[in-house]
């Protein structure tokens, strides 16, 4: 299973190169151990693996594209971006769901603070996740069609971008695809 993320790393021509890391999400180290020296957060001993994958998935236009063309907020605990100056910025990503593990109402990708502990701060943002998803969105016995997904969907990602006001939020559109 593994601490899932991906690794976005900035190209000089524009965009983000998109790499997958199995366990770059544990404690966020990546936030430390990706630095010029270590572009793919060091080694583990001595000639283990690199802690992102050198093979990349694919290339996002920017930010938005990340969030709605690679980041699944079922399987990802973390995103990292990395600028070509290698200064890292963590993102949470959270799944719109209550009762079942679920993309079917999408997400959204949350900057974490950079003054704060990221797991503290992403903790904060999970207990909103879980408090907003319990009271807004239809009950899992519920038949619910792509409007009312895309609804619900808007409604989430709207109260989550008021409430934390000041921090870098993308969209992660619903899917149909189940955990």
């Amino acid at each position: 299973m593994g601490h899932r993320a991906l690794v976005a790393y900035e190209r000089p021509t524009g965009g983000f190169t998109v790499r997958y890391s199995q366990w770059g999400a544990c404690g966020y180290r990546l936030l430390e151990a990706i630095t010029e020296s270590t572009p793919l957060g060091g080694v583990r001993g001595d000639d283990g693996p690199s802690r992102v994958r050198p093979g990349p998935l694919g290339v996002a236009d920017d930010l938005g594209a990340l969030a709605g063309e690679y980041v699944d907020p079922i399987a990802h605990e973390a995103v990292f971006v990395v600028s070509d100056a290698y200064c890292v910025r963590a993102f949470e990503p959270l799944a719109f769901w209550s009762d079942a593990p679920t993309a079917a109402y999408g997400g959204a990708l949350v900057s974490l603070r950079r003054e704060r502990d990221p797991s503290v701060d992403a903790r904060e943002l999970r207990a909103w996740r879980r408090g907003a998803t319990a009271t807004g969105r239809p009950s899992a016995d519920a038949t619910v069609d792509d409007v009312e997904r895309e609804r619900t969907h808007r409604r989430l990602y709207d109260a989550l971008v008021a409430d934390v006001d000041g921090r870098r939020v993308e969209r992660i559109p619903p899917r149909t695809r189940e955990a």
